[in-house]
């Protein structure tokens, strides 16, 4: 059931059962990622924000290089894999995920400083950004309001809300990277996020 929005299965190289060597190379990509953003920004704190099949990646710190990476073993696919049923999802598997995710944060470890604006370069995050009104480029800033609202129509439609007429894709890697950002947002206070190529 994908929609216009739909990722891809492995969009990024992984699977739902990555290896230690896949979390490596996604690691490796979110500190590439970092770098080449670090050196377009002026000085100051900066993150970049990776969301992968198996896992979800922030990389962040002052400099050229990434300082910090955290790295949370939950991402887009696990979510569907674990908690999506059904497509759309209903309430009780959004409620489900939240949980889950909630859960890895309280885990993490070492957490980035409150107020963050990571960039990112994820199609899911560029979906979102359309989801919200943005025109078909989709970058710059999406504020934390603009995925609640986002959010918000999702659990119309997993309360029986045609996805059409609330304009958001029925694809299950949607409503995951969905679930996965708001929550992200919420709990580490990330204001907005970027969006850039």
């Amino acid at each position: 059931m994908g929609g216009p929005y739909s990722l891809p299965r492995g969009a990024t190289g992984l699977t739902a059962t990555s290896s230690e060597h896949d979390l490596s190379a996604a690691r490796a990509r979110a500190a590439a990622f970092y770098a080449r953003h670090s050196a377009q920004s002026g000085p100051g704190l900066r993150a970049v924000l990776q969301l992968d099949p198996a896992a979800t990646l922030i990389a962040y710190g002052r400099g050229a290089q990434a300082e910090a990476l955290l790295s949370l073993d939950i991402g887009w696919q696990r979510v569907v894999d674990a908690h999506f049923r059904h497509r759309p999802p209903r309430p009780a598997e959004l409620e489900e995920a939240i949980a889950a995710v909630e859960d890895a944060l309280a885990a993490a470890r070492p957490a980035p400083p409150a107020g963050l604006v990571p960039v990112s370069g994820d199609a899911a995050l560029r979906a979102i950004a359309l989801a919200a009104g943005r025109s078909s480029s989709a970058e710059g800033p999406l504020a934390r309001d603009d995925v609640e609202q986002v959010f918000q129509r999702l659990v119309g439609v997993a309360h029986g809300r045609p996805a059409a007429r609330e304009g958001i894709p029925e694809d299950a890697a949607f409503a995951a990277s969905l679930t996965l950002l708001r929550e992200l947002m919420h709990h580490l206070d990330f204001p907005s996020v970027v969006i850039a190529r």
